[in-house]
Order: structure tokens, then sequence, then C-alpha cells
């Protein structure tokens, strides 16, 4: 018996090392892996290993996620395709008005558009697993002003010193006045059954700008927002940076550039931040700015393409907005590459544009490799970058095990019975 258990520990370890697909795929190879690729002390391990999360050299990936018109009476379809293997991954029925907010490692956030009061949404593409988390109480987000004067971003970040996943609630003033920039407030949610875990802790006073629509980005357990001085603002002049472990935060100051109005995407692009500017107004340029990796932080200019005459003035009104940026470190490489090139790619209306990077130096004027049109017909599409597949189950980030049969619907049913009754009660008054 000896042996064998030195066999089986030695197996172990060079598993731990695989990658997340090959470590599916070895379940089918026999019993025994079988058994050691499913333990879920293994998965633990394995979802925290260097390999798997952001900043340790993971490549990360893009996913689509589109949504379906729904028949009368029933749910709307949400569908998780993989944008760098072209896989469909898995099939969700959230409620209407739910949207993908944000992909941190191998999770997909979910939130409630303009209803900050129901569950934020956590899942696995990969397996299909949902764990619905209760939002802050209407007590903790009420302050000198009425609650509804706010607006809400929700996020979620990883540590990798810490091995914890939070959640990040940013509380903004509605009203964009510079004089209440001083009631923004941040709300974090540690996942897990650690210390300090399953409350909500508010922290005010760590930021005095708002964040633009787009998603941020992790890297490195740091989170990466992209910012303005005032909400009426229509491109944005910073960069705001939390820090995911101690959850500080500091902004660093984009360039100066002399556009009217700009689209602005912060990604991860070979391991750095990176900034995608869309400048729409008077020209149509796209530039890549990636921020340096030492002290003091400037930004260096990688990439301009002229973006030419705009074709979205011939798409559906549903389409025109739609832009995304994400560097897929793993278009042009196999097993065995040992490249930092990858595919920069851009989605612009219905059309998404490639850019080769494994064998051109960073330059100017440059020409898109590829062009291709997708066609759309869901009512909705969002493509979120920073994927990195694991098969660690939602479940395992939460507070108490989930007891059994306890879906999504019941824990919404629950917050929309807990709404029901702060309603009813009175409002607390503000002061002065």
């Amino acid at each position: 018996m000896e042996p064998v258990a030195a066999d089986e520990i030695l197996l172990r370890k060079i598993l731990l090392g695989l990658p997340t697909r090959a470590v599916a795929r070895g379940r089918c190879v026999s019993t025994q892996w079988r058994g050691l690729l499913s333990d879920p002390a293994f998965l633990d391990v394995h979802a925290h290993s260097a390999h798997v999360v952001s900043g340790a050299g993971a490549a990360a990936e893009a996913l689509l996620v589109s949504q379906t018109e729904p028949e009368p009476g029933l749910v709307p379809k949400t569908t998780v395709y993989n944008v760098s293997t072209a896989a469909t991954m898995c099939f969700l029925y959230l409620p209407a008005g739910y949207t993908p907010a944000q992909a941190c490692n191998g999770f997909v956030l979910f939130v409630a558009n303009n209803a900050s009061w129901l569950p934020l949404v956590i899942c696995n593409p990969i397996t299909g697993v949902e764990l619905p988390v209760d939002p802050p109480l209407r007590s903790e987000t009420s302050s000198s002003v009425f609650w509804n004067s706010h607006w809400h971003m929700d996020a979620m970040g990883y540590s990798p010193s810490t091995r914890e996943y939070k959640l990040f609630r940013l509380s903004f003033s509605a009203s964009g006045d510079q004089g209440l920039l001083d009631v923004n407030y941040l709300q974090v949610f540690t996942l897990g059954r650690g210390p300090g875990a399953g409350v909500w802790r508010r922290r005010q006073g760590l930021f005095t700008c708002h964040v633009m629509g787009s998603p941020p980005a992790l890297i490195d357990g740091t989170l990466y927002f992209l910012a303005k001085q005032r909400d009426r603002d229509r491109k944005p002049d910073s960069l705001m940076i939390i820090d995911v472990a101690t959850e500080t935060c500091c902004t660093c100051r984009l360039p100066i550039y002399y556009t009217d109005e700009a689209v602005a995407h912060v990604l991860e692009l070979q391991g750095r931040p990176s900034v995608a500017m869309h400048e729409l107004s008077p020209m149509n340029r796209l530039q890549f700015l990636v921020l340096s990796s030492s002290a003091p932080l400037c930004w260096q200019l990688r990439y301009i393409f002229e973006m030419g005459a705009t074709h979205l003035v011939h798409q559906p009104r549903q389409y025109s907005h739609l832009r995304a940026a994400w560097f897929d470190a793993n278009a042009n490489s196999d097993d065995n590459a040992d490249t930092n090139g990858g595919i920069l790619c851009y989605l612009y209306g219905d059309c998404v544009y490639k850019y080769d990077t494994s064998q051109d130096q960073p330059c100017f004027d440059k020409v898109w490799d590829d062009q291709k049109q997708l066609h759309l017909s869901d009512i909705s599409r969002s493509v979120l970058p920073g994927y990195r597949p694991n098969l660690l189950s939602p479940d395992d980030l939460a507070i108490t095990p989930r007891q059994a049969g306890e879906e999504f619907a019941v824990v919404l049913l629950r917050a929309l019975r807990e709404l029901k009754k702060r309603r009813r009660s009175p409002s607390p008054p503000a002061t002065v």
C-alpha cells in the first residue's frame, strides 16, 4: 500500500500543474484519475494555482454572453460562448434585467440593471452552477442623501496573495454635482468561509470620481476602472486602481487627448493594464495605451488604428453601441510556444477587427489583419475579457453550504419579499 500511496501523491502533484481543460479531459483517462481530478480538495488547490489565476502568467480569454427574446411568460435564455475557442459553454435562465458585468478568473458576475436590491449572481460557465449573493441592505446604503440618489457599479476581484474572492460595489452620486462627490463610497463583500467573510463592509471617501460603464480589468490582484471627473463628461480622464487584498484606492491620470467624445475600454495586454481609446469626434481613431510596470506610472502609446468612415450608420440602433477590446494570447500559440504575441481584437458594432501582434513591433498607423462581421439576432450581447477557466464551483464561495433544493428562484423570491417589507416601513429621515 505504501508504494501506491506515494505514486498517488506524485501523480497529484503532476496533475496540479495541468491547465484546466487538460484536467477536465483527464477525468476520462481512468477511474483513478477521475477520482483524483474530481476531489473538491484537488479542485480548490488547482483553482488557486499560479498558472490558473490572474497575474501569474495565465493567458486570458474572452467570453461572449448573449440573451434572446423570451417567449411570453418565460424567462430569457442566456448563452455563454468562448470567443477564443468558438465553443458554447452553458445556457442560463436568469430573470429579465440581468446582464453580465465582468469575468473574474473562471467566474462570470451577473447583476440586475436598475434593481440594486436584487441578488448578484456568480456563475462558472464550465459547470453552469449559479450562486446568488444578497446585496447590501437598504440601511447600509443609506447616507446623508436619499437611497435612490446613488447609482451603483458591481465588480468581482481576486487576490493571489490572500487567495480570496471579493465583491465590490462602487456607489456614486447620481446628480453628478462636484459638491456631492464626497458621498461616493465603496462596499466590499468577502466570499468564502474565512474570517470577515459574509458581511458587506462600507468604506467612504476613497475616491472622488465617476467610473465609466465598461467592465473593469482584473490584473495581478488589482482592479482597474476607467473614470471621469464629472458624470456628464463624455470621455474618461483617469484610471482608478483598487487593490483587492488591501481594498485601497488610487487614480492615475490618462494622457491628454483632444477630442470631444471618446469610448474607452480597459484590458490586459501582455500582462499589463492597457486602455483602448476610441476617439469618435472630430476623428475616428483607435489608440492602445499601456501602463508602465514601474514607478512613476506613465503611459506608452503602443498602437494606433485609423478606423476610417464608420459603418455604424448602416447598423440597427440596438447594435450600433456594441464596442469591446480584448487581447487573445491563445490565438497564435500552442502548448510549447514561448511568445508574447497574440491577437488584438476590437468589436465595433457587428464587426470584429483583428491584428496579429506576434510578428510585429509597436508602431503607429496600423492596418487590421482581419475583419469579420457577426450575424446578430439576439436582443443583447456582451464581450467579457479576462476569463481564465477553472473547475471551482461557485458553491465553494458561499458563506454557508447551500441547502438542498435551494435554487436561484428561491433566493430571488426572498429578496423581493424583503423589498416589499422595506417599502412598507417608513424611510429614515435624511440628516443635514
